[in-house]
């Protein structure tokens, strides 16, 4: 009798859990970890369909799945409708500038970025990618402000530095950029590509011997860096060195680099 009392209780207790709806949330995120964007796909589509009150965020984290698996325009798509939910939210618009960056819709994702600064004027992330894009498209004067800007701000970030160094380098002002890769070097004595900028201001003034040490530096930071073994064996061709040149070549081909590749070609087969 007492065997008979207890089992509707039991069943009291667990038939509530056995009804209520799997936390789509916490699968989703987990599924997110874990890299498998596809599942995750799947988790955050039920949640919304739940229509709950975090949709902005279903929205977003759905979005950086179909951004990681490739699907650029459906990410683009669930970004907006994050945008809908919260509206001038720095991170929602980040991440859209990060797709359309990737889409290489380089005047929308600027669009982008000046709304951000629009909200926060001092947000080093959007400056750095504002300048970053204004400097591909054509706009130099806006590129060099915004670095300017940061570094103003943090002259210890050696990576806008560097950023600016290149711009100077580009821009026909070698010594300016000569300039920032060595502020950069004193705040990251091991961040290469300072020393690739530097080899190449030197190569531009002709000084291939110090060019070369500065492209070993760099060399030996990142091994792996196609254009540094690139810029070494174009130096070592202009010094008359071409056996030098041709194991860069080779090297930064097998590497994956199609440019090297056709120097290999052109300097190597013959």
């Amino acid at each position: 009798m007492k065997h008979v009392l207890i089992l509707p209780l039991i069943l009291a207790i667990l038939l509530p859990s056995c009804t209520d709806s799997p936390n789509y949330k916490y699968l989703a995120d987990s599924y997110y970890k874990g890299k498998n964007y596809r599942m995750a796909i799947s988790m955050y589509t039920k949640q919304i369909a739940n229509n709950d009150s975090s949709l902005y965020y279903s929205y977003k984290m759905r979005a950086m799945c179909y951004y990681n698996i490739g699907e650029l325009d459906a990410a683009i798509s669930d970004i907006d409708s994050s945008i809908f939910y919260k509206q001038d939210n720095i991170e929602i618009l980040s991440i859209k500038g990060l797709v359309l960056k990737q889409q290489q819709k380089l005047h929308d994702a600027s669009d982008i970025y000046a709304t951000i600064l629009q909200i926060d004027s001092n947000n080093v992330e959007a400056l750095n990618s504002f300048a970053i894009i204004s400097q591909k498209i054509g706009d130099h004067a806006l590129a060099l402000k915004s670095y300017s800007k940061i570094i103003d701000m943090n002259s210890n970030n050696y990576v806008v530095l560097c950023n600016r160094a290149a711009l100077y380098k580009d821009l026909g002002y070698s010594d300016l950029s000569i300039i920032d890769c060595e502020n950069a070097l004193k705040h990251n004595p091991n961040y290469s590509n300072a020393y690739f900028i530097l080899g190449v201001n030197s190569v531009l003034k002709k000084q291939y011997s110090k060019a070369l040490s500065h492209f070993d530096k760099a060399n030996n930071l990142a091994p792996d860096d196609t254009q540094i073994l690139i810029e070494r064996g174009m130096t070592y061709i202009k010094l008359k060195e071409p056996n030098k040149a041709c194991n860069d070549f080779e090297l930064s081909s097998k590497l994956g680099s199609y440019e090297a590749n056709a120097y290999f070609k052109k300097y190597c087969q013959k």
